[in-house]
């Protein structure tokens, strides 16, 4: 068996033989994955295929489309959350996946870009909160899921992901993902720069499709934190930087600097 350009398929006969070749099939190109996973994806469990295989073939961003759509119903739901997170699957088969009984496969739907509109609409009504959250930190999320998330409840404080320097443990909130979200419209962002929660705050201050306006208007909050997102923002206007530039915490004035407006702040 040859690798590279046209080659040709597996011809093992041996059901060790055909794993192991099935195995390097992790940095080859697609068309040679396609003897493997028209057997396996319908027969996952069986004795001839190795689970590990088919989650690397689920993996692979070069296996084709049909496929892809024969392992989105693949019973190993790992198998399935590896086609929902392969940046090469089709709407068809993430759409698919977005009523997935597993949350992990869902969640991965969920924070894909190329999730189908209908898809991320349905998921930002999940019962699981890290579900919703992802839909709101996903670019692709339509303005009016945005809009709606935007007014999502406290989610549970036992959820946790991506705790963000022993600041802040960094709760699920679904406002926190729609405030850094650059899809999210001006309009939404606008109910939300007064939030009381400061993951959420901090959201719109580093969003860069965020008004100058509003993030003026941030720049006098008591908090660091926030005034720190802001003066990284090079939607912040030249006026904002300025006063940034002269503020008593010294990331603060530092964060100015590396802001490509910002450095005029300091030249003046």
């Amino acid at each position: 068996m040859a690798y590279g350009g046209n080659t040709t398929a597996f011809r093992g006969t041996g059901s060790n033989q055909y794993q192991t070749q099935a195995r390097r099939l992790f940095s080859v190109p697609a068309v040679q994955i396609l003897p493997l996973t028209v057997q396996g994806a319908s027969q996952s469990a069986s004795a001839d295929t190795d689970p590990d295989v088919l989650r690397g073939v689920a993996r692979n961003p070069g296996t084709p489309f049909g496929i892809l759509q024969q392992l989105a119903r693949d019973p190993d739901v790992m198998v399935r959350c590896e086609v929902a997170r392969n940046p090469s699957s089709p709407s068809s088969a993430l759409g698919a996946l977005a009523q997935d009984s597993d949350l992990w496969v869902r969640r991965r739907v969920a924070g894909h870009r190329g999730s189908p509109r209908e898809a991320l609409n349905q998921l930002a009504e999940d019962p699981d909160p890290a579900v919703r959250w992802w839909v709101a930190r996903n670019p692709g999320s339509p303005p009016e899921t945005l809009a709606r998330l935007a007014q999502d409840g406290w989610l549970p404080r036992l959820v946790r992901i991506w705790a963000r320097g022993g600041r802040d443990p960094g709760v699920l909130d679904a406002r926190r993902g729609v405030a850094r979200n650059p899809s999210s419209p001006r309009r939404t962002l606008a109910r939300l720069d007064r939030d009381p929660d400061l993951g959420t705050s901090e959201g719109v201050a580093v969003n860069s499709v965020s008004p100058p306006r509003m993030l003026s208007r941030l720049a006098r909050d008591q908090d660091p934190v926030v005034r720190r997102g802001i003066a990284g923002n090079p939607a912040a206007s030249l006026e904002t930087l300025n006063g940034l530039a002269r503020d008593p915490d010294r990331i603060v004035r530092s964060m100015t600097t590396r802001n490509s407006r910002g450095a005029q702040a300091h030249v003046r």
